[in-house]
């Protein structure tokens, strides 16, 4: 999350300050959800928000991914190895 502020100072991090029902009001005015593969990106995601989930190496996307025209699933062996850059560029085609 302070990686992502420090390249997006707009950004909103809302890491530790949330419920799980908070997400649906959180979503409502959200331009975009990124989030790696956790219960709280497939909640935000069936808002029908563009959405992209970051998926390592520790399950299978093509079982377990949230399904729908707008999301998009980039898969990394370790997240810390996916650039922001290509996270960024998913965002422009979603």
């Amino acid at each position: 999350a302070a990686e992502i502020q420090k390249r997006c100072p707009q950004a909103c991090d809302m890491t530790k300050k949330t419920s799980l029902l908070d997400i649906g009001h959180l979503t409502k005015d959200a331009v975009a959800i990124i989030g790696n593969d956790t219960g709280p990106t497939y909640f935000a995601s069936a808002s029908g928000k563009p959405t992209i989930v970051l998926w390592s190496n520790y399950s299978d996307p093509q079982i377990h991914a949230p399904r729908g025209k707008h999301i998009q699933v980039l898969q990394q062996d370790d997240l810390k190895d996916l650039p922001v850059e290509r996270v960024a560029a998913s965002l422009k085609h979603i």
